[in-house]
């Protein structure tokens, strides 16, 4: 599979089709430039959503920003999904209102030491996910991604290969959104190497 630069936005922004994301989740595994990308994409998403206002556009927005760009020119998806998320904003603090519950948290891996060694997302939209990126940590070996309810229950997500002390994997989210406490990333032995705790 080619690099799907243009599928990562819509990957962050949960808008992917069920089997669509599979294929570009699976190809985080084995990219490190789009884990990087998707990384950046997924602090600025997690800023602007936090700046939503609880009231939907009015009707017919999306049309008038639509005509507004206008089809004199042809751009990249990355750049119309980034312009979008601007005009998202500006016009939610046009429209004022109180702020937006998000149902998803993100935030970093922490390892025992409370040394930040990567980065997890936990997703509870329309396609609910948990994606984490191990940048700075551990050692190399076949490792699990877990999500820890609020009863203390480990429930598996995922594997995910460290390899020189990187690695990324995600998943479907196999809980409810409200019920997630943790994120872990455990080994055979179920030993807590590093979290993201919500």
């Amino acid at each position: 599979m080619t690099c799907p630069r243009d599928d990562l936005p819509e990957l962050v922004l949960g808008t992917l089709d069920g089997a669509r994301r599979a294929a570009v989740v699976g190809h985080l595994a084995t990219c490190e430039a789009c884990r990087e990308e998707v990384e950046g994409l997924t602090r600025v998403t997690d800023a602007l959503l936090l700046a939503l206002p609880e009231a939907e556009p009015p009707a017919g927005f999306e049309s008038r920003v639509a005509r507004a760009f206008g089809r004199r020119r042809v751009w990249p998806r990355r750049l119309l999904a980034a312009a979008a998320a601007v005009l998202l904003l500006v016009a939610g603090l046009a429209i004022g209102g109180r702020r937006h519950d998000v149902a998803s948290a993100s935030g970093p891996m922490r390892d025992g030491a409370r040394h930040e060694v990567g980065y997890a997302v936990v997703s509870g939209g329309a396609h609910p996910f948990v994606y984490v990126s191990v940048d700075h940590w551990g050692e190399s070996g076949d490792y699990v991604v877990e999500v820890i309810d609020r009863d203390g229950v480990h429930t598996p997500v995922t594997s995910v290969r460290i390899a020189s002390g990187r690695g990324a994997a995600g998943g479907p989210l196999p809980v409810a959104f409200g019920d997630v406490r943790a994120v872990w990333v455990t080994d055979a032995a179920h030993t807590e190497w590093c979290a993201f705790r919500l």
